[in-house]
């Protein structure tokens, strides 16, 4: 039988739900796939810059003495 599990969540899924974010289950991660629209956000980041939330593709880890 195979197991069913919630979806994960990135430390930013509710950031990018206020800001309206239309959000999707991807390879078991909430993800904002589209804010306003293509062009909208295509025209926003050619004039100012856009940013891709990565924090669902990897982890850091940190060890040692000063860690």
């Amino acid at each position: 039988m195979t197991e069913i599990t919630a979806p994960l969540a990135t430390p930013l899924l509710d950031r990018h739900e206020a800001l309206g974010a239309r959000v999707v289950e991807c390879a078991g991660w909430l993800m904002p796939i589209q804010y306003a629209g293509i062009l909208e956000e295509h025209r926003a980041v050619r004039a100012a810059a856009g940013l891709f939330d990565l924090s669902h593709m990897g982890e850091l880890v940190v060890e040692g003495p000063d860690a």
